[in-house]
């Protein structure tokens, strides 16, 4: 056992740097972000420039965090920023809300979500276009395939209780949706 966090009921994601996991951990009605050494050990607490904020990505090679400030409400769409691991000040990427982001292999790119919208921006926040709108819902998930020729979407459409995986290309081409079988409603099936 490395650490423990404040989770009952909430699925969430682990990133490294190599030396410490990084993680979104609700306290009370706030989730904040800790770290813990790979070793183990007692968490400790990220600053950050907001009361609620939500891990989405690392880049190990820089140092930085990628998160979206949830202060308006868990579960919603959130200005996105990064966040210096070792220092610097922390910076919001231009206008970009999102609910979901990665960055794109390289790290010179950001992909997010809004809604059912698919955006990428440069890391500054400049540049920003929309690649595609999916079918109503939201995105709460995407991930990267390992070549990085693919992005995987958890589409969630809260009004129906239906939840799809969607994929297509960085370029936002040929999207679609997948079948994976009776686990297609979970998120971990992306």
């Amino acid at each position: 056992l490395l650490t423990s966090t404040h989770h009952s009921r909430w699925w969430v994601e682990l990133f490294t740097d190599g030396t410490r996991i990084y993680y979104s951990d609700p306290i009370g009605d706030r989730w904040v972000i800790k770290q813990v050494s790979v070793a183990g050990g007692e968490p400790t607490t990220v600053p950050m420039p907001f009361r609620s904020g939500e891990l989405l990505d690392i880049a190990p090679e820089r140092g930085q965090l990628l998160v979206s400030d949830n202060s308006g409400g868990v579960g919603q769409a959130g200005p996105l920023w990064v966040l210096p691991i070792l220092g610097g000040s922390p910076r919001r990427v231009g206008d970009a809300v999102a609910f979901a982001a990665k960055w794109f292999p390289g790290r010179q790119r950001i992909l997010y979500a809004r809604g059912s919208d698919i955006f990428t921006t440069r890391n500054d926040g400049t540049e920003t276009r929309k690649l595609l709108t999916l079918p109503a819902g939201v995105v709460p998930f995407m991930v990267w395939s390992p070549d990085g020729g693919r992005v995987r979407v958890h589409l969630r459409d809260y009004d129906h209780g239906t939840a799809t995986c969607w994929e297509f290309t960085p370029d936002g081409a040929n999207p679609h949706p997948l079948h994976l079988g009776p686990s297609a409603n979970r998120a971990e099936s992306c």
